[in-house]
């Protein structure tokens, strides 16, 4: 018996990893499919460590959907070091990227911009760049940098993958950056939001 015994429980626990496998590859597919900007609350380098985890694994994802994610590059801007034109700067460079892949842009502390003074720009002018621009259709901006002569880019949301995030120790600041009338999706607190995706396919079988 205790021989049978062992050998159900390899077989149970070879059946939950294959299902936590799948369960997890479904998650990020999803996560990374989203064609609108998403609001999350997370740690941001702990995020950003787990999206390029999915992406190193999705050549052999078990999921075939996932696999489209193979390759795809992450870019992220932490808003609490912005200095005055870092925000139209990075946004110029995100114009100029290669959209096959699609990139992922990972737009960090969307609470914590700083103040306006001699060495940072009006956060309100930061919020329109970095959180609220990505409801439009398009964007054209002016690149507005000293020995940029003023020159147009345009950029289409809808090429990228965008996550806006803040901390759990921010979040009682965000409704002074947050806007519901933008229209983005929203997940709240990522690490809850991944176990309970993840507890609800764990209770379906591997056939579902």
């Amino acid at each position: 018996m205790p021989i049978l015994d062992d050998d159900e429980q390899v077989k149970t626990n070879v059946e939950n990893h294959t299902k936590e496998t799948i369960c997890d590859n479904i998650f990020w597919d999803d996560i990374l499919s989203t064609y609108r900007a998403t609001g999350i609350e997370a740690d941001c380098n702990s995020f950003v460590a787990d999206i390029q985890v999915a992406i190193s694994k999705a050549d052999n994802a078990p999921v075939k959907r996932m696999q489209q994610h193979a390759g795809r590059k992450v870019y992220t801007l932490d808003c609490r070091k912005l200095c005055k034109y870092d925000a139209i700067g990075w946004l110029r460079s995100v114009s100029q990227l290669p959209l096959s892949p699609k990139p992922i842009l990972v737009i960090e502390n969307i609470t914590e911009i700083p103040k306006e003074d001699e060495v940072h720009d009006n956060p309100q002018y930061v919020q329109n760049l970095l959180v609220h621009s990505w409801k439009n259709e398009t964007n054209d901006f002016t690149d507005n940098r000293p020995g940029q002569n003023y020159e147009q880019f345009t950029i289409n949301p809808r090429n990228y993958t965008v996550f806006l995030t803040w901390t759990p120790e921010t979040k009682e600041m965000l409704n002074s950056v947050w806007s519901p009338s933008d229209g983005y999706a929203w997940i709240g607190n990522f690490n809850e939001h991944r176990q309970k995706f993840i507890d609800e396919y764990m209770r379906k079988t591997c056939q579902n």
